[in-house]
Parts: C-alpha cells; sequence; structure tokens
C-alpha cells in the first residue's frame, strides 16, 4: 500500500467522523477555498461559503440526528480521489429514512477541491424525452 493511499483511506475516514459529528466546522477544514460541491439533487455550490450554508442546512435539526454508515471505499491514489459508498440515516417528516448513496472526493493534497454526491432514488426527478 502506498503512503498516498494510506493517507487519502485516513483523510476519508476523517472526513466521514466529522460528518456524523455534526461539525461543521470540522468539514469545511477540509476543503479548499475555491471547492465545489455537487448536491445529489444537482444544486452546485462553488466556494466556501456556499458550501457552508448548505452543510448549515443539513445539521440545522431538520432531519434530526444525522448519521453516515460507510459501506465501500476506492482510492485511486494516483489521481488522489476517493469513492465512499455509504447508508444515510436521518428523519424526514418525522419517519426515520435510510438512503443508500456515494460521495467522489478530489483531493488536493489533504484538501478536497470537490464533493460529488449521488443518492438512490426510488422514482426518477423527470421523466426521460
Amino acid at each position: 500500500m502506498s503512503d498516498r493511499y494510506a493517507e487519502l483511506k485516513q483523510l476519508g475516514g476523517e472526513f466521514l467522523g466529522v460528518f456524523n459529528r455534526a461539525d461543521v466546522d470540522g468539514i469545511m477544514a477540509f476543503f479548499t477555498e475555491d471547492a465545489v460541491y455537487e448536491e445529489f439533487h444537482g444544486k452546485v455550490n462553488e466556494g466556501k461559503a456556499a458550501i457552508r450554508k448548505s452543510f448549515d442546512g443539513l445539521f440545522s435539526g431538520r432531519f434530526g440526528t444525522i448519521r453516515f454508515d460507510e459501506d465501500d471505499t476506492f482510492i485511486d491514489a494516483d489521481e488522489g480521489k476517493v469513492m465512499s459508498s455509504w447508508k444515510l440515516h436521518l428523519d424526514m417528516d418525522d419517519e426515520p429514512v435510510v438512503l443508500a448513496g456515494l460521495d467522489l472526493l478530489y483531493f488536493d493534497g489533504t484538501k478536497i477541491t470537490r464533493k460529488l454526491t449521488y443518492v438512490k432514488a426510488k422514482a426518477g426527478l423527470y421523466e426521460p424525452a
């Protein structure tokens, strides 16, 4: 195992940990100033201020206690990429819900430059043409 692979594995685990502690400051410490976060529904947040606003909404309490359980992690050490699949536990309309999804994290050194989130849906958001 390369040093970079081990470093990315550790960074990915730490990133998941700050999410599970609902530590928005800790989450934001991972991002570069010009990072991009693409949410699962297509919204693109550019820069730390926009990304923070998105995460502040996620951890506002509206969805109860949020917990991510990691399923699998794939790492491309040469490209600085981590793909982490997970189950997200939250409350929607006061009902417990579990969503399956994944994040693609692009690292430059120890900082995230891009985060793409995908969630498995029970129904499409639109009808294909």
